[in-house]
């Protein structure tokens, strides 16, 4: 089990570790056992990458990805490094924007559900 944060915006990166030693805290004192967790503060481009080599078999993403650039509704780059990085069958979820398939046919993105 392993857990990660990216964050680009270094206020927002300390606000991430202070809520996460909290959380561990309050962990603790409930007897309740937390993943490893790492926090990045960095490009998600850059840190992804690194991220995910370390936690071979990621098989569950969960991207805030507001930021990230896209085509239209489409999560189009992150797309292309998630499918090259995950296995085949892992899940992903999306905040506001959509992951797209392969034109080519290379990799494939199927939207299971949609809040």
């Amino acid at each position: 089990q392993f857990a990660s944060g990216i964050e680009l915006l270094d206020e927002l990166h300390s606000i991430a570790r202070q809520s996460h030693a909290r959380l561990s805290e309050a962990a603790v004192d409930m007897g309740i056992s937390l993943a490893p967790c790492t926090f990045v503060c960095d490009e998600a481009e850059a840190a992804l990458p690194r991220i995910l080599q370390k936690a071979a078999g990621t098989t569950v993403a969960f991207i805030y990805a507001t930021c990230w650039p896209s085509t239209g509704p489409y999560l189009s780059q992150l797309s292309c490094d998630l499918a090259s990085m995950l296995t085949h069958g892992s899940r992903v979820i999306t905040v506001d924007k959509e992951l797209i398939s392969d034109d080519q046919g290379q990799w494939k993105f199927e939207q299971i559900d949609s809040v």
